[in-house]
C-alpha cells in the first residue's frame, strides 16, 4: 500500500502540470566557433509598427555574429520576396554570402523563396526554437534598438524610422563587451571616424597604398588575436553557466511535458499565473539538434514543432494509467502506449 501511494503521488497529473520545478534547469549553453566577419548572420523581423510617413511598417534587422555589425532595413511589407531581395542587395552583394543564416521559424524565413535564395547562394539556414530567444543574438540587438527608438520618438510613434541610420551608427561604433572592439574595427580593421575626429585634426598621416595595406593587415591580425582571447574568456563564463544546469536528453517515443506560455486576459477572466505550467503528455518524435526535439501531443498527435530542451520536462506515467495491486506486488504496470509513426 505504501508503495502504491508513493507512486500515485509522484505520478499525479495535476502535480506534474501545475507545480514548479525546483531542480536545476536543463540545457547547456551552446556556442558557435567563428573565425571571420560575415561567416554567420542572424536576421529577425520587428513590427508591425505604426505606418511611417515613408510607408514603412516593419524593420528587418541583420547582425553579423562575429563582429556584431548591425544593419537595419525599414520595410513597407514583410513578404518573403521583399526580405530575400534585401538580403541579396544589401547583405550578400555587399559583405559576401555568409556560411550560415540564423532566423526564427517565421513564414518569411521558411518560405520556398527564401530557401531557394539560400540554396542558390550556398547559404545554410539555421532556425531557432520558439520561446527560447537566447539562441539568437539578434533578439538582444532588437531590445537595444527598441529602447533607442523609444527614447527618440517620444509620443510621435509614426516617426520610428527617422533616426535608424544614426542609431545603427551608434551601435556599430560602440565597443562590444564580448569582443573588446567595436563592430567597425572588426569589420574594417579601424574605427569609424567621428565628427570630432576631424574637428580635433586626427589623421593617420600621408602613407602609400602598400604601407596602408600592410598596417591594416597587421592591425586585423592583432585584433583577431585579442578577439579569440576574449572568446576564450567568454567560454569560461559559459562553463560557470553550465554548472547551474543539468544535462538531459530524450529518445524517440519518450513522453514529456512542454512548457506553456499563456497570456493573461482580464476581459475573459483568465490569468496566466493560475494556468498549468506544462501541457501534455507529449511524444518525442525525433531529435533535431543538440538541444532540440520535434514534439507532438500524445493523444491528438497535434504537431507542436521543434522545442528546445529548456522547455521540456520528463512526463512520469500518469497515476490514472496504473492498475494498483497489493503492496506485495513488485511492479506497477502502466497501460500499453500506442505505436508512434
Amino acid at each position: 500500500m505504501r508503495k502504491d501511494i508513493e507512486t500515485y503521488v509522484k505520478n499525479c497529473r495535476i502535480c506534474q502540470q501545475y507545480k514548479p520545478e525546483y531542480s536545476q534547469p536543463s540545457g547547456f549553453m551552446q556556442s558557435t566557433e567563428l573565425y571571420e566577419p560575415w561567416e554567420m548572420i542572424g536576421v529577425d523581423l520587428m513590427g508591425p509598427f505604426p505606418k511611417s510617413p515613408k510607408g514603412n511598417v516593419f524593420l528587418l534587422v541583420c547582425v553579423d555574429y562575429y563582429a556584431k555589425w548591425t544593419e537595419t532595413f525599414p520595410l513597407r511589407n514583410a513578404t518573403a520576396k521583399t526580405i530575400s531581395s534585401q538580403l541579396i542587395t544589401e547583405i550578400f552583394t555587399r559583405y559576401g554570402t555568409p556560411r550560415y543564416l540564423l532566423s526564427d521559424r517565421g513564414r518569411q524565413f521558411i518560405s520556398e523563396i527564401t530557401q531557394q535564395v539560400c540554396n542558390d547562394c550556398g547559404v545554410v539556414q539555421k532556425f531557432t526554437t520558439a520561446y527560447h530567444p537566447q539562441c539568437n543574438f539578434t533578439e538582444r540587438v532588437n531590445k537595444t534598438l527598441k529602447a533607442m527608438i523609444a527614447s527618440y520618438v517620444h509620443g510621435l510613434h509614426h516617426k520610428w524610422d527617422e533616426q535608424l541610420i544614426k542609431l545603427r551608427f551608434a551601435i556599430n561604433s560602440a565597443v562590444q563587451e564580448t569582443t573588446g572592439y567595436s563592430p567597425a574595427e572588426l569589420n574594417f580593421g579601424h574605427a569609424i571616424k567621428m565628427p570630432q575626429d576631424h574637428m580635433l585634426g586626427a589623421s593617420i598621416g600621408n602613407q602609400g597604398t602598400e604601407t596602408f595595406v600592410l598596417r591594416a593587415s597587421k592591425r586585423l591580425d592583432e585584433i583577431k588575436a585579442v578577439v579569440q582571447k576574449n572568446y576564450l574568456q567568454a567560454k569560461t563564463r559559459q562553463r560557470n553557466y553550465d554548472c547551474r544546469r543539468k544535462f538531459r536528453e530524450y529518445k524517440p517515443k519518450d513522453r514529456v511535458w512542454v512548457h506553456t506560455h499563456y497570456l493573461s486576459d482580464a476581459a475573459k477572466g483568465f490569468t496566466a499565473k493560475f494556468a498549468p505550467r506544462w501541457q501534455g503528455p507529449c511524444w518525442i518524435v525525433r531529435r533535431m539538434g543538440k538541444l532540440t526535439y520535434f514534439v507532438v501531443m500524445k493523444d491528438s498527435c497535434k504537431i507542436l514543432g521543434v522545442i528546445n530542451v529548456v522547455n521540456l520536462h520528463p512526463c512520469y506515467p500518469i497515476a490514472e494509467e496504473f492498475t494498483f495491486q497489493s503492496d506485495t506486488s513488485k511492479e506497477v504496470a502502466p497501460v500499453n502506449e500506442p505505436q508512434l509513426l
